[in-house]
C-alpha cells in the first residue's frame, strides 16, 4: 500500500488555466493522480497527463457528484485527497505529511481551505474554514448532491475528523474567474433544476441563496436563505452556521441594520463563539447611531479573533476591521485621538488596507 499511500482525485473541464499549479502543488506528495475530465476542449487533458495523471473521460451529465464517485471508485491510494483544479496545497515535506497521517488514529482529515474573493488574489481579502478532503479509500464515502456536492458524513463521529494544519488555497471565486467561466449561470441553471426533485436537500436553497447574493438580488437571496433554515429545521436540523452568517450579511450589505438588529442575538446563541455574527450586530450598531453598544461588540470580536476554523470566517472580523469600526464609532463620539490610533492599529495589521487609509487621509485634511 505504501507504494500507493495518497491518491489525488479531481474532476476537470478546460483548467488550463490553474491546472498546473494545482497538480505542481502535489508533486511529490500524492503517489496517483486520478482526473475525470468531463469534456475538455482546452490544453488540459495534456497538463495532466504530462503531470502523470490517470485520465478518464466521462460525459458531463449535470452531476458533480456523480463525476468525483466516478474518481473514487478508480483511486488505489490508501487515502485519497480532494482538490479542485482552481486549488493549490500548501507546500509541505512529503516525509512529514505521511507521517502525520499514519501516527493519527482516525478516519477523516479536515484542512484549512482559504477562499480568495474581490478582483486579486490578497491574502487578507479571504473567507477561511476547515473543510473534510482527505479522507480513507474503501471505506464507502460517496458524494451526493448534483451541484454543491458533498462527502456522505452523516454516520462519522466529529472526534474521527481530525485538522491537518495545510492550507488549501482556492481562487475560483475571485472576480475574473467566475465572470470568465460563468459560474453564476451555471449554477443557477443546476440548482433550479435540484430544487425541483421533492426530496432534495435543503442545502440546495442555501446555495441558491448564495449565488442571488453574488448576483446583488438580495431580496431573493433573503427568500431562498429563509427557506433553507425553515426546511432544515422542519427534518429535524440545526441550521448550519453558514445560514446565519448568509442571512445577515445579505441584512448588513443591503443597508437593513434594523431588520438585523432584531433577530441577530438569537443567531448568536446558536453560535456564540461565531465571531462574524457579532461583526456583523456590530456593524448594524453603528448605523444604528449605538456607538457605545458598537464598541463593546467589537471588543468582543477582538477577543474572539478570526482564526476559528469551525466556521466560515471572513478576514479581519476579528482584528483589522473591527478596529476600524471601533474608530468610526469614536470619531462619532468626537475622540479624533482613539479615532487615529485604532486606523493605525488596523493598518498595522493590514497596511494595504484601503478604507483605513482614505480614512486617514480624510482626517489629515
Amino acid at each position: 500500500m505504501d507504494n500507493c499511500f495518497v491518491s489525488l482525485c479531481m474532476i476537470v473541464k478546460n483548467e488550463e488555466e490553474f491546472l498546473p499549479g494545482c497538480l505542481k502543488s502535489v508533486q511529490g506528495i500524492v503517489d496517483e493522480i486520478i482526473i475525470v475530465d468531463t469534456g475538455s476542449t482546452d490544453s488540459s487533458i495534456e497538463i495532466g497527463e504530462g503531470f502523470g495523471a490517470k485520465i478518464i473521460s466521462h460525459k458531463w451529465n449535470n452531476n458533480f457528484a456523480a463525476a468525483r464517485n466516478i474518481s473514487l471508485e478508480n483511486a488505489k491510494g490508501e487515502w485519497i485527497l480532494i482538490l479542485d483544479a482552481d486549488e493549490t496545497l500548501e507546500s509541505i515535506d512529503r516525509a512529514v505529511f505521511h507521517q502525520y497521517i499514519k501516527e493519527s488514529n482516525v478516519d477523516i482529515f479536515s484542512l484549512e481551505l482559504i477562499n480568495y474573493y474581490g478582483d486579486k488574489r490578497d491574502e487578507s481579502r479571504i473567507y477561511t474554514m476547515a473543510q473534510s478532503r482527505l479522507f480513507k479509500n474503501h471505506l464507502g464515502f460517496k458524494f451526493e448532491n448534483s451541484i454543491h456536492e458533498t462527502i456522505n458524513l452523516y454516520d462519522v463521529d466529529v472526534h474521527n475528523i481530525q485538522h491537518l494544519p495545510i492550507k488549501i488555497h482556492h481562487f475560483g471565486y475571485l472576480t475574473q474567474v467566475t465572470e470568465k467561466k460563468k459560474k453564476n449561470e451555471r449554477n443557477m441553471s443546476l440548482l433550479h433544476t435540484e430544487i425541483k426533485n421533492e426530496k432534495h436537500s435543503p442545502w440546495m436553497e442555501y446555495h441558491l441563496a448564495s449565488e442571488y447574493y453574488r448576483q446583488k438580488n438580495y431580496d431573493t437571496a433573503f427568500l431562498y436563505c429563509n427557506e433553507s433554515i425553515r426546511r432544515f429545521l422542519i427534518a429535524g436540523l440545526m441550521p448550519s452556521s453558514l445560514l446565519y452568517n448568509l442571512k445577515y450579511s445579505i441584512l448588513v450589505t443591503s443597508g437593513s441594520f434594523k431588520e438585523a438588529l432584531k433577530g441577530i442575538d438569537k443567531a448568536i446563541l446558536l453560535y456564540p463563539d461565531y465571531v462574524d455574527l457579532h461583526f456583523y450586530k456590530a456593524v448594524s450598531l453603528y448605523h444604528e447611531g449605538m456607538f457605545n453598544e458598537c464598541i463593546l461588540t467589537l471588543e468582543h470580536c477582538l477577543s474572539l479573533g478570526d482564526k476559528n476554523l469551525a466556521y466560515l470566517t471572513m478576514s479581519g472580523t476579528g482584528s483589522y476591521q473591527s478596529l476600524f469600526y471601533q474608530a468610526l464609532c469614536f470619531k462619532s463620539k468626537g475622540n479624533p485621538l482613539m479615532y487615529k490610533k485604532l486606523l493605525l492599529k488596523a493598518l498595522e495589521i493590514y497596511p494595504e488596507y484601503k478604507e483605513a487609509t482614505d480614512e486617514l487621509l480624510s482626517f489629515s485634511k
